[in-house]
């Protein structure tokens, strides 16, 4: 150990208090080698048991035992700095820069063959700890008191994004061509075009969204709106072409013939506003339980990550220099994903 810096070093104490070393921080301390000044550089790596005082091995690993290691520094600056400079030029027409990672925090544990998780018990303000997919913070919420709080993940938690309202028509049987009406389930639509009683159909949903790279399902903020019946009847949600179970999202009447001036069933066109669930593969399926038109509008995405929302790969005449540099990173990670089947 050097005496120049006096303000920065390393303290492995096997005090009872600081035995449970974090994985995190000792993964920060190996990966840096901890500050310069602060360390002996040895010649040789490879892997080491230390004591406490001893020095970290750069380039290599080193054993700490039972003891924890803490960095304590009394700097305005940051008290540990990881950079990696190993950079290589990424897609997105070769405007982005892909960054070698600066950090792991190790798992699974070596041989663990069931499913692992934090543990997240006991843990202290500023923990940090990652396991089986899940990332916690110890978050120092309310006053001597710590909570353990997951990092938002895209494997267990959503990202809301807003649609533009000029795309937001996914789906409307009364506009429906010939073609179109034939892109669908056979006999859907009656001479009318309107969707026929207890059929499903899957309305695709990727001209918005495209999760096929990303983990878990997405769903929709949803306007459906039914009209043009001839007996009242509802709008109901599946969860995919087969699966049992439904809701009812809509329910519309209609006035019968009896009662209206012309003699003839009157739809009183019903709206309602719903989240909607997509299959694997971002259809949303839906039937009627009698005739009608549907229209389905989108209002915003439930995604796992904002890389799912489809986009053009030139950014927007008028974009500001942020925007356009967002829509080039989400271009990356789309490329950089592309062809991962991850669990739905």
């Amino acid at each position: 150990m050097t005496e120049s810096n006096d303000r920065e070093r390393i303290d492995a104490s096997a005090d009872d208090e600081t035995v449970g070393r974090r994985t995190a921080v000792r993964r920060v301390a190996t990966a840096l080698g901890l500050t310069a000044g602060a360390l002996v550089v040895p010649t040789m790596v490879g892997t080491a048991e230390a004591k406490p005082g001893d020095g970290l091995k750069v380039g290599g690993t080193t054993d700490a035992l039972d003891a924890q290691t803490a960095l304590k520094s009394a700097s305005n600056a940051s008290t540990l700095r990881i950079e990696n400079s190993k950079s290589r030029s990424g897609p997105a027409n070769d405007a982005v820069d892909i960054i070698a990672p600066q950090i792991q925090l190790a798992s699974p544990v070596p041989s663990g063959s069931r499913p692992q998780v934090p543990d997240v018990t006991g843990m202290r303000s500023g923990d940090m700890a990652a396991s089986g997919g899940m990332l916690f913070y110890g978050a120092d919420i309310v006053p001597d008191a710590v909570t353990p709080v997951q990092v938002h993940s895209a494997a267990f938690s959503n990202y809301f994004q807003s649609i533009d309202p000029a795309k937001s028509v996914l789906f409307d049987s009364a506009t429906l061509t010939a073609d179109e009406r034939a892109s669908y389930t056979l006999g859907a639509f009656d001479t009318a075009g309107r969707l026929v009683p207890g059929q499903r159909i899957g309305i695709d949903a990727r001209t918005l969204i495209n999760t096929n790279s990303l983990p878990g399902r997405a769903a929709l903020s949803t306007i459906v709106t039914a009209s043009g019946g001839d007996t009242d009847g509802s709008v109901v949600v599946h969860l995919d072409q087969t699966s049992a179970g439904d809701f009812a999202i809509t329910q519309f009447s209609v006035l019968p013939a009896a009662v209206t001036a012309n003699g003839k069933p009157y739809a009183i066109v019903s709206s309602t506003g719903a989240v909607t669930a997509l299959d694997a593969d971002d259809k949303l399926w839906l039937s009627v339980t009698a005739a009608t038109h549907v229209k389905v509008q989108v209002t915003g995405a439930i995604i796992a990550d904002p890389s799912a929302i489809v986009e053009p790969a030139d950014p927007p005449a008028g974009a500001s220099d942020p925007a356009k540099r967002a829509l080039l990173q989400r271009q990356a990670v789309r490329a950089m994903t592309d062809g991962l089947t991850p669990p739905k």
